[in-house]
């Protein structure tokens, strides 16, 4: 089986957009993995690659509704749509998404920047706001964009990871917040102390979660999955991988398949072993883009359909922040651009348990949409990362 096809579903995935998160996601984490050494070098480094598929896709709509020509073609592309109307699908598609997930997309431009007399209206089409600030005061434009990102993060995200210069013309922020508790907790007396195999043979000590109770679950091409539900019309999808191999491997494919077979599957008693997780990342995936096929963003772009002085995009940059505990999750991601003026049923006995004491992926997904919200190839369970803004 081509496991990058998606499997036909007896009950398809709910919204159009899903397929492709999964998709744009799993692109996204793989190519950071690849930059700027090999997912090898990088996994021994015991490194989370985190993204949030909904937050790229406002991000790149939201750059689209600015782009023309040869950029927007590279865009629409990556956003697997053939049209820039189609972008409002993706826009109403996120707005559908259930209350316990926060989005916000917003445009902020240099005061007195001439912007094309549509691009505002588009925006708001596309659920988005424009807002203006004097970025010559960088103190009083960085303030803005800090308080912007800390509120609709819930101060999961504190600050901006723009660094506004007097040159800075515009920037397209997009961000999405989650906090949500299990349907069924994890009892606190159940966590212990145990190993996790890291990628590189080597072992980190990790607090382990453990959970016994009836959960749907599946398998598909050596993949064990498992979905285990919060309070609000969120769900936690745990995929872990064949012994060896490592969750950057997945597709698309594997996972809609794994995601197929738990659908399929009847409850039964379950336990689940899941480490803590508290992870956090930001990186500049100005090189990811790239390997995306979006280099036209920087080089060369045409974004006169938002005006006619940004001539590309200079960094695009993105945090992200995961905690898993007993009770919930916690959850936000940061995406944002910035642009100077030059530029299937189981069998009916107990499944085994599903411990994920090896790197695994984890997805946030909403079960409205079945749109992945957050997603994460977790190699280290406890490891936040050192700001990384290698180009």
């Amino acid at each position: 089986m081509n496991q990058n096809a998606f499997p036909t579903c007896n009950g398809p995935l709910r919204s159009a957009l899903a397929p492709k998160a999964y998709q744009l996601g799993l692109t996204a984490v793989q190519s950071m993995a690849k930059q700027p050494g090999s997912i090898a070098d990088r996994v021994a480094e015991s490194r989370n690659f985190l993204t949030s598929p909904v937050c790229l896709n406002m991000a790149l709509v939201t750059a689209a509704a600015g782009a023309a020509g040869h950029t927007l073609d590279d865009i629409l592309d990556v956003l697997c749509v053939s049209h820039k109307a189609n972008l409002r699908e993706i826009s109403d598609t996120i707005a559908a998404i259930s209350d316990g997930v926060s989005t916000a997309t917003r445009a902020v431009s240099q005061r007195g920047l001439p912007l094309q007399r549509g691009f505002a209206a588009t925006m708001a089409t596309l659920g988005g706001t424009m807002h203006h600030v004097n970025f010559a005061d960088t103190e009083k434009a960085r303030h803005n964009l800090d308080n912007w990102v800390y509120r609709n993060t819930k101060g999961l995200i504190p600050t901006s990871g723009i660094t506004v210069t007097a040159d800075t013309v515009i920037v397209l922020q997009s961000v999405m917040a989650l906090t949500a508790s299990w349907e069924e907790p994890f009892p606190v007396n159940n966590t212990e102390d145990t190993d996790f195999f890291l990628m590189s043979g080597e072992r980190s000590r990790c607090r382990m979660m453990s959970l016994t109770h009836n959960l749907l679950y599946g398998e598909y091409e050596g993949w064990r999955a498992t979905t285990l539900p919060y309070v609000g019309g969120v769900s936690c999808d745990i995929i872990v991988p064949p012994e060896g191999a490592s969750p950057l491997k997945a597709t698309p494919g594997i996972i809609i398949g794994a995601l197929q077979a738990v659908k399929e599957s009847s409850r039964l008693p379950l336990t689940v072993k899941l480490p803590r997780i508290h992870t956090s990342s930001s990186d500049s995936l100005r090189s990811s883009l790239g390997c995306m096929g979006l280099a036209s963003l920087f080089e060369n772009a045409d974004f006169s359909a938002m005006s006619p002085q940004v001539k590309g995009i200079d960094d695009y940059v993105q945090q992200v922040i995961l905690d898993v505990d007993e009770h919930g999750t916690q959850a936000a991601a940061a995406v944002e651009m910035m642009s100077f003026t030059s530029a299937r049923i189981g069998a009916r006995t107990p499944h085994p348990p599903l411990t994920c004491d090896h790197p695994f992926l984890l997805v946030i997904r909403d079960e409205t949409t079945d749109v992945p919200v957050y997603m994460g190839a977790i190699h280290k369970p406890d490891n936040n990362e050192p700001d990384n803004g290698a180009a």
